[in-house]
């Protein structure tokens, strides 16, 4: 009764997009989007691996970060786990560079809805970051929804998405010429709408780098 609660042991690297080459960087986590409380680690490929002791029945947020690339942000979800595991898993940076394309998992759009939520504001902090950082790079939105309801307003809906990821960037100073939008609808699925679990991949938000 005395034993010490178990973890998990996550490891591994953060990689390029492009290349899948490993990057050196910094690591931020975050534990149930707990943005005042900021854990953070170093990984370094000479090194070998990361690793991140994670208690369990929680959600992390795992936040690679490296001035000249975009986060991909991505998470780990314990909430359910109850026993000790060692888990080898990657994480990827996006460079800044044209065409390079990468998808916001922060924008958990609940179905119908367009409101933005807080995990994706911290996201397009940093994006808005990079352009104060390449004051000529510009970005492409673009909004997905999943195919339930109406098709016209699928399509009304993810250009509202878009729409409030732009605003939330022209007020963090922006230019609005910096920023490209554009709403699908339900036409480019990238899952199948079966489950309300494979639906959640449609309702997504989508990022290339058109000049830099």
């Amino acid at each position: 009764d005395k034993q010490p609660e178990p973890v998990w042991v996550l490891m591994g690297e953060i990689l390029s997009t492009t290349d899948q080459k490993a990057i050196e960087c910094d690591i931020e986590w975050y534990i149930n989007k707990n943005y005042r409380k900021k854990n953070v680690t170093h990984f370094n490929p000479a090194l070998g691996l990361f690793k991140i002791i994670l208690p369990l029945r929680q959600e992390y947020e795992i936040v690679p970060v490296k001035k000249g690339y975009l986060t991909i942000t991505d998470y780990v979800d314990l909430t359910n786990e109850n026993s000790y595991r060692e888990i080898k898993r990657n994480f990827y940076l996006l460079p800044l560079e044209v065409g390079n394309k990468g998808v916001l998992n922060s924008f958990t759009f609940l179905q119908g809805k367009a409101d933005l939520p807080e995990s994706a504001l911290k996201d397009l902090d940093r994006i808005a970051q990079a352009m104060r950082d390449i004051p000529t790079l510009e970005i492409l939105f673009e909004g997905h929804t999943d195919n339930q309801g109406d098709f016209q307003l699928n399509l009304q809906l993810s250009e509202e998405r878009v729409k409030n990821a732009k605003k939330y960037l022209i007020s963090q100073g922006i230019q609005a010429e910096r920023i490209q939008i554009k709403g699908w609808g339900q036409t480019r699925p990238i899952a199948n709408n079966a489950t309300e679990e494979r639906r959640k991949l449609n309702r997504r938000v989508e990022f290339t780098i058109i000049k830099k």
